[in-house]
């Protein structure tokens, strides 16, 4: 299911880019990064604060405020509850687009797939399952020098039941 989501938001970007390069010139940006996960709501509840792990590939074109970018992330996060090893998985495949505000500072947004794979252990009995949603997030970003950037948003994933909600802070590198 991952394969397919990542395979269907690639081809998207492809087509809005290719329109795009065919109007005026732009380029093509990218970034990797990583932080810390916060998990909100009844998540939050559930599991402890985790880590996570990000890239994005996109393009943006010239002489424009916006980018447009295919966004991909894991998280992990592990149970609270004493005495149950337990843990969860989130794999995040987003369309976002950033609007540059200012020369250092960009607003974002975007919609896509959250996939929550868990693990549980209780004694000798082991359970897995798997879920998977549509996904809103929203945030700020600001680049700290010429590469670096600092990112913190919100993600929200309309799983059955309550909402599986994450705030992930990442740092990482533009190229």
């Amino acid at each position: 299911m991952r394969k397919i989501i990542l395979l269907g938001a690639t081809l998207g970007l492809l087509a809005t880019v290719s329109s795009a390069s065919a109007q005026s010139s732009g380029s093509w940006i990218g970034s990797l990064g990583g932080g810390v996960t916060l998990p909100t709501g009844k998540f939050g509840d559930a599991v402890k604060t985790g880590w996570h792990g990000a890239a994005t590939l996109g393009y943006k074109p010239a002489a424009s405020k916006w980018e447009w970018l295919l966004d991909a992330s894991y998280h992990h996060h592990v149970n609270k509850v004493p005495n149950i090893d337990a843990s969860s998985s989130l794999w995040i495949a987003m369309g976002r687009a950033n609007y540059w505000a200012g020369s250092n500072l960009y607003v974002l947004g975007g919609a896509g797939m959250m996939r929550d794979e868990s693990k549980t252990k209780v004694g000798s009995v082991s359970t897995t399952g798997s879920v998977t949603a549509l996904a809103v997030t929203g945030g700020l970003g600001y680049v700290l020098g010429k590469n670096i950037f600092l990112e913190g948003r919100l993600i929200d994933g309309f799983t059955k039941g309550a909402s599986t909600v994450i705030v992930p802070i990442t740092i990482g590198i533009r190229f």
